[in-house]
């Protein structure tokens, strides 16, 4: 059995793509209801474990069935599904051996789970939570030490996908304690090696219940992402200001 959140019928545009001159694809969202981090933000709350529930493997390949006869790209997410491994990888090639385009959403911790999944992938979607490792701890729920690995492990990731020529939405959820160095501080380490195949979205916090923070104020956050977009043209950005819908580019 393999535990996962909701009915699997959610589904998500992937806005990004038409940064790269490419149709909007609606994702049919795989959610696994495990994960190796302890965000205080995540709007699937409580480690993304309260809320799930099992199901078997036949059910989620049915699911793939359904998602590809309705044409959706098959998102694998989370919690986080480098949970399961293993499972990824048959869930990918299966989807893609019926010439179903792919995709993952992925916490950047696991650069082993990325080399075996990599050659299933069309697109994928990897969070850099943090320009330090101090927020990046806080972020996450993790050890500052833990927090380093975890940092380098998702910029090395972002580029081992960018350089394999797969599409990637660089995911970073901003909030009030974060300043524009911060901000440029992650362009600077998203993009050292090259912008292609590289889109940065910045997320605005939308408070979760359980969770004091606040969120950057929105034109704070548009003016400090101008400014860097002004130091470099070839950077392609955006900004999710919620979940469904609300997404401009930069």
């Amino acid at each position: 059995m393999v535990k996962v959140l909701g009915n699997l019928d959610e589904i998500r545009p992937a806005y990004f793509l038409k940064a790269f001159g490419k149709e909007v694809k609606n994702m049919r969202i795989f959610s696994f209801g495990l994960c190796n981090f302890l965000c205080p933000y995540c709007k699937r709350m409580n480690n993304a474990i309260a809320g799930a529930k099992n199901v078997s493997e036949n059910e989620l390949f049915a699911k793939i069935d359904e998602a590809l006869k309705n044409e959706e790209v098959v998102r694998l997410s989370g919690g986080d599904p480098s949970m399961y491994p293993k499972l990824s990888v048959e869930l990918l090639e299966y989807a893609k051996n019926k010439n179903g385009i792919t995709s993952i959403a992925h916490n950047g911790s696991n650069v082993k789970y990325i080399e075996k999944v990599m050659p299933y992938l069309d697109f994928a979607a990897i969070d850099v939570k943090g320009s330090t490792p101090e927020k990046f701890a806080k972020r996450t729920g993790i050890s500052i030490e833990t927090a380093e690995k975890m940092l380098k492990n998702a910029l090395a990731i972002q580029d081992m996908l960018a350089d394999a020529g797969i599409l990637v939405d660089i995911r970073t959820c901003v909030f009030s304690d974060d300043t524009k160095d911060d901000l440029i501080k992650l362009a600077d380490m998203i993009f050292y090696r090259g912008t292609k195949n590289k889109f940065w979205t910045v997320r605005l916090y939308q408070p979760v219940e359980g969770c004091s923070w606040e969120p950057l104020p929105y034109d704070v956050t548009i003016n400090y992402l101008q400014e860097i977009k002004e130091n470099n043209k070839d950077i392609k950005l955006g900004v999710r200001t919620n979940w469904k819908g609300g997404f401009i580019f930069l």
